[in-house]
């Protein structure tokens, strides 16, 4: 395996129903992490139990997915979870 830097991508193929994981070179992805992107600092991550970190991690993802897919994943109502949690914290 080569030793330069390389980025995850997650890519969800809505005609085919899946997601497809593959790499990139990093200089690749940073042109597209200009354009947009997420920010989360791992501490955050490292405050909470493993669980619960991979947790968020993969309701985030799914929540991205479904935000920009014309199709959802149909894992959950994501986007009223968040409007639901927003919510709370505001009130």
């Amino acid at each position: 395996m080569s030793s330069d830097k390389r980025s995850l991508v997650l890519h969800y193929d809505e005609e085919n129903d899946q997601i497809v994981f593959f790499s990139v070179p990093a200089s690749e992805a940073l042109a597209l992490r200009k354009d947009s992107s997420s920010e989360i600092p791992l501490c955050e991550f490292r405050a909470v139990s493993p669980d619960e970190a991979e947790r968020r991690v993969g309701e985030g993802v799914f929540h991205m997915f479904d935000s920009f897919a014309e199709r959802k994943t149909g894992i959950r109502d994501y986007a009223g979870n968040f409007e639901h949690t927003r919510g709370q914290v505001l009130h």
